[in-house]
């Protein structure tokens, strides 16, 4: 367990970063302890519910996508985690993360094996583990059972009121039972999750697709090459901060590394002949990250369809005011601060920095009310 957690990394896996063996007593070897350290949490998912009993619709498909990502990252690799549940899921600042990997197993030849070993939580397990078959689907039938809990704090098979026997025959006998008032697209996931035959159950792929749709197409960075055509100059902390959802920091970190590609540092903007000549190559690894990690949300080649159905405007005109409105950058009238925009965080509206001055933690406009120029300039880019 020690090992393995502690060499996977994903924004939604709970980041382990290095196991210890010691020993109480340095003359007796066998009173040995093992240690994991481990980034800090504040609450578990059992927790948050206990205040709550029951979360809004956009929530739960909030948490449901981020643990879907975690399983799709472990079943690429062929690990099922095998104890999903709400007390292994922590939430770390505003994201929601996996954990616990003490009985994961890894699937060493094929998608299935087999095990002896009837261990796991009950009230989450799928019907094949009662047969002792361990595949990737057991994750996710557990995460249908989670996604019914969430929303209406009730179980598919009435867990909450049978016994161990009982409840192993309803999950391998009977239909589970979805509560009243359920969203149809709500109940099309978790009749997909609660498929008894795991061959026919939805992949956590699946479910991540139906829970996050993606308004863009949403490129593969899996082998993207993050570092600049400036040697020296890479983007590495930028997929970290956009994996994290640190929209803010990751748009400082946008505009900083765009100033220092164009030897522009120390100044901290860019000017429209800067933009006209930023590189093909740092352009487009600078928009993949940003679509790839909002699903779609943000993104300079988001922000570029909202221009030209504006007009393609080019200078301080009523296209140029209406393309700030449809990506929030006017509200009322008038032109937002940097501060409220990021705060809102609506599609199209990020990144920006580009166009302002870094000034220590906060990045201001130098005006977007004169900026045309220079965001015309870039999303005039045919790259894009």
């Amino acid at each position: 367990e020690l090992r393995l957690a502690t060499r996977l990394k994903h924004p939604h896996l709970l980041d382990c970063y290095s196991s210890e063996v010691g020993f109480e007593d340095e003359e007796d070897e066998e009173e040995k302890y093992l240690g994991l350290a481990m980034e800090p949490a504040t609450e578990s998912l059992s927790q948050y519910l206990a205040k709550r009993e029951t979360l809004p619709l956009q929530e739960v498909r909030n948490i449901i996508g981020q643990i879907a990502s975690a399983l799709v990252f472990l079943h690429r690799q062929n690990i099922v985690h095998r104890d999903l549940k709400p007390e292994n899921i922590l939430r770390v600042g505003e994201v929601w993360k996996l954990a616990d990997f003490g009985i994961s197993r890894v699937l060493t030849q094929g998608t299935s094996t087999k095990t002896t070993q009837q261990i796991g939580t009950p009230i989450y397990q799928p019907p094949e583990s009662y047969q002792g078959e361990i595949r990737p689907g057991w994750d996710v039938w557990s995460l249908g059972i989670l996604l019914q809990q969430m929303l209406t704090g009730s179980h598919p098979f009435s867990a909450n009121t049978i016994t161990g026997p009982q409840l192993m025959m309803k999950v391998m006998m009977q239909e589970p039972e979805f509560s009243e008032g359920l969203l149809d697209d709500v109940l099309t996931i978790l009749k997909g999750c609660l498929v008894k035959n795991p061959k026919d159950r939805w992949t956590a792929q699946q479910v991540l697709d139906a829970v996050q749709p993606r308004r863009e197409t949403v490129p593969s960075i899996d082998q993207l090459d993050l570092s600049s055509e400036r040697p020296g100059i890479n983007y590495y902390e930028l997929r970290v901060l956009l994996a994290a959802k640190q929209w803010e920091d990751a748009d400082l970190e946008t505009a900083a590394r765009m100033c220092e590609v164009m030897g522009r540092a120390e100044n901290g903007w860019l000017r429209r002949e800067d933009i006209e000549r930023f590189p093909c190559k740092d352009l487009k690894i600078i928009d993949t990250l940003w679509v790839h990690y909002s699903q779609g949300e943000f993104g300079f080649s988001v922000q570029k369809k909202i221009w030209l159905k504006c007009g393609s405007p080019t200078s301080y005109n009523d296209d140029w005011l209406r393309f700030g409105k449809r990506v929030e950058w006017r509200e009322g009238g008038e032109w937002m601060g940097y501060r409220i925009v990021i705060q809102n965080g609506r599609q199209a509206s990020l990144p920006l920095g580009h166009v302002g001055k870094i000034q220590g933690s906060s990045c201001p406009f130098v005006g977007l009310a004169g900026a045309s120029a220079t965001v015309s300039s870039l999303l005039s880019r045919k790259n894009l």
